[in-house]
């Protein structure tokens, strides 16, 4: 491009310089469509007019991606899900981001097969945890981030234990995630068991907030929800009680990365 050009751009407000960023999406299509409208709105946000970050997706089939979990086919799973983060690496992304937590259950190897950053969602949330030193965090999720800790070591880094709701309530959450809200559903009966869910944790474990650490929860527990929780909370216990949206606070760091290529910074 003409540096006159290039100039006349910038001054009329045009942000030319973008990082690279890949996404692997579909993972559900629901929290997928989130993640493209919020990085495109934090830097239109920030940067006015109609900027927008230059980034590649690849969506994967998610039918697939669910029947292997549910399988237990995790080796299956990661080759199939290498190969879209590869090409991702070779068209030019600088780091790649996966927009689901459970998924991260196969980023382990795939750090050693990748040759870009990886922009882990349970890193970035534990930032968040420790900079409010909190001690005693709730987490919420598919059964399969719940039981297993590839999620919640990550999330530990933040120095707070991390606290799952009890096993009985476990395979209604996930059943929850799996057949309504990854279709777009949102019932009111599925709002209050969550709800509900995170109040006995607040009785059993004396959580002071908690991790929406599935990105289809806010759905259902959305911002206006939360509010109110915290609003009862904070009036029957005197203190504040924080919800951290594992989606939004992963594209928050996103959007840092798009426009300054800063990665976030590990606990």
């Amino acid at each position: 491009m003409k540096e006159s050009l290039k100039t006349v751009l910038e001054q009329k407000g045009v942000v030319l310089d973008w990082h690279r960023l890949g996404l692997l999406t579909g993972l559900s299509p629901e929290s997928s469509k989130e993640y493209y409208s919020e990085l495109c709105e934090k830097n239109r946000t920030c940067f006015g007019g109609n900027n927008c970050p230059q980034f590649a997706t690849e969506n994967v089939n998610f039918g697939l991606v669910e029947a292997l979990m549910d399988l237990g086919e995790w080796d299956a799973l990661e080759g199939y899900l290498i190969e879209p983060m590869s090409r991702l690496e070779k068209s030019g992304a600088e780091a790649i981001a996966v927009c689901s937590n459970t998924i991260h259950r196969v980023l382990d190897h795939a750090c050693n097969v990748i040759n870009v950053p990886i922009i882990h969602i349970g890193d970035c949330v534990a930032a968040k945890i420790a900079e409010l030193g909190l001690e005693r965090v709730g987490f919420l999720g598919t059964n399969t981030t719940m039981s297993e800790d590839f999620m919640l070591k990550h999330l530990a880094k933040s120095g707070a234990q991390i606290l799952p709701p009890p096993k009985q309530y476990r395979r209604q959450i996930d059943q929850i995630i799996f057949t309504e809200l990854c279709k777009g559903v949102v019932m009111n009966s599925s709002r209050h068991f969550l709800l509900e869910t995170i109040a006995c944790m607040v009785d059993l474990y004396d959580i002071q907030g908690v991790v929406l650490g599935c990105t289809e929860l806010p759905l259902s527990i959305c911002r206006e929800h939360q509010l109110d929780y915290i609003s009862s909370y904070k009036e029957k216990h005197g203190r504040e009680f924080y919800f951290f949206d594992s989606e939004q606070i992963h594209v928050a760091a996103l959007a840092e990365f798009c426009h300054s290529g800063k990665l976030p910074v590990s606990v």
